[in-house]
């Protein structure tokens, strides 16, 4: 990185000092040079844009040196960037200097040694803040990295369905294959409604117990080809594909949201109950997907009017027809 692209924040209350220590720096041309004559000011400044480096005198008025880097590191913590903390100070003594390194300052120099070690301290500051930068880029770009093989991971490894990746996948290999060949694709959508309260109550560590659980149950009432997998924390899917002239009766749903809401799940915290609403939709060659996030937004479009009317929700396609499944709440 050259030196013109360092920006470095001077402070200091005697304008005398700060205008010695611009005019040595701009002789070693570094040029992005701002300064400030109250620690209020640089602070303002580093929020406005960060600095690589900060010179800063240890002596100020209301704010001094310490208090100033503290303030700096809780700054570079919220803005994911790195800043060189060197004091500039008349102290000496080994207890003086050790408090400054415990309290986050990175270096610091005698007033009365600046003209000589100033540039020197100056290069060390640059080398190590871009080092210290590069290394926050490279771990940003590592969590990212993680984020997006976690997002494209095709199992949950917890409890044992697909992903969200998976699904998505599926329905786009799923709607080519219906338009070349024919056939159907039919979308089972299950959302637990009391998600948010068991967390509340149990914890979320329960709560992922309880949708492995719920997972393992509804894919005992499908068959083996169908994908289940997770849409988000709290809903579920079932992926079917179906041969030309095959069909789903909805009715047959009511079969599984009453197997799978109407029983209690055994979990380290006790037995739980769930609440569901359900949506089914099936969709064939003539009623082509153009996003694979269309179908799965239509069915959790469909999961309100499910949880309001206590029936199996479900949507046709031109050759079908839209209608409900009623569910009897059995007591």
């Amino acid at each position: 990185m050259k030196k013109s692209d360092i920006s470095i924040v001077i402070v200091d209350d005697a304008k005398f000092s700060s205008a010695l220590i611009k005019k040595v720096l701009l002789s070693a041309n570094y040029t992005d040079i701002r300064v400030t004559s109250s620690a209020f000011e640089a602070i303002e400044a580093l929020k406005a844009r960060p600095a690589h480096i900060l010179m800063a005198d240890w002596i100020m008025p209301e704010i001094d040196g310490l208090k100033l880097t503290k303030a700096v590191r809780k700054l570079n913590q919220e803005q994911g960037f790195f800043t060189y903390v060197m004091l500039l100070t008349a102290k000496d003594s080994n207890d003086a200097i050790e408090e400054a390194f415990n309290k986050g300052v990175d270096d610091f120099i005698s007033k009365t040694d600046i003209k000589q070690q100033l540039l020197p301290r100056t290069l060390a500051a640059t080398r190590s803040s871009v080092q210290q930068n590069n290394a926050i880029i490279r771990h940003k770009a590592l969590e990212h990295q993680v984020l997006q093989l976690r997002k494209n991971t095709l199992w949950d490894t917890e409890s044992g369905i697909g992903t969200p990746a998976l699904l998505l996948s599926q329905i786009s290999k799923g709607t080519k294959q219906v338009a070349q060949r024919g056939g159907a694709i039919g979308l089972l959508t299950v959302r637990v409604e009391n998600a948010n309260d068991i967390q509340t109550t149990h914890g979320h560590h329960i709560y992922r117990e309880l949708q492995k659980i719920v997972a393992e149950r509804l894919r005992q009432f499908v068959r083996p080809m169908d994908l289940t997998a997770r849409v988000n924390g709290n809903t579920l899917a079932v992926l079917f594909m179906l041969q030309d002239g095959e069909t789903c009766n909805p009715h047959s749903f009511k079969r599984v949201y009453e197997g799978l809401e109407k029983r209690s799940y055994l979990t380290s915290a006790g037995y739980l109950t769930i609440d569901l609403s359900v949506s089914f939709i099936q969709v064939n060659h003539n009623h082509p997907i153009q996003d694979s996030k269309e179908l799965i937004q239509k069915g959790i479009n469909l999961l309100a009017k499910s949880k309001e009317s206590k029936r199996v929700e479900s949507w046709f396609d031109s050759k079908g027809s839209r209608g409900s499944t009623e569910i009897t709440v059995v007591q």
